[in-house]
């Protein structure tokens, strides 16, 4: 019974082993790649605003919030890459300082909160220069960029597919062998 526990343990030890050394591996061969660049000027406002319908002054006033609320929030994301950068960073060492781990971890909590503030303000700014129905509309869209982020896309192919003039946001696209 006790050799049977001791090879239990001893098999169980080994795969740990195993496993850290894997994970050790993958993340070794790795690339620090800096952070993708936040955004592509004009084009998402552009897209936007044809969407929803925007007036010219409408849509000049919708560039300058984006520009504002990127300005704001870029250099969270900075923030939050290189807090996630060292997380990666502490992962690799043979013994992980499970310490400094949480306490990454609980800067990327502070900023994260940062960063959704400054998004319910910009959302909110976006909602007083919208019509009611630009802003259901907008509501739409977001829906379905929150919804393509759970769905494994990368972090800058987040623009979902629009629907087609007339279609309604909730339909499936159409399909493209008609």
């Amino acid at each position: 019974m006790n050799k049977l526990l001791v090879g239990s343990i001893l098999a169980l030890v080994l795969v740990n082993i195993a496993s850290l050394g894997g994970l050790w591996y993958v993340l070794s061969q790795r690339q620090q790649y800096p952070p993708p660049p936040m955004h592509n000027e004009g084009q998402f406002e552009d897209r936007f605003g044809m969407e929803l319908g925007l007036s010219e002054p409408q849509l000049q006033q919708f560039r300058e919030l984006e520009n504002k609320h990127h300005r704001n929030t870029d250099s969270i994301n900075v923030e939050l890459y290189q807090v996630r950068s060292k997380i990666l960073a502490e992962l690799k060492q043979a013994v992980p300082d499970t310490n400094k781990l949480t306490a990454y971890t609980e800067q990327i909590g502070i900023l994260q909160i940062k960063f959704e503030r400054k998004v319910l303000s910009h959302f909110l700014q976006v909602k007083a220069m919208l019509k009611p129905e630009q802003f259901d509309r907008f509501c739409s869209i977001l829906n379905q960029m929150v919804l393509s982020m759970h769905n494994g896309m990368p972090p800058n192919s987040r623009m979902p597919n629009f629907p087609q003039h007339g279609q309604s946001p909730g339909a499936p696209p159409p399909d493209p062998t008609r």
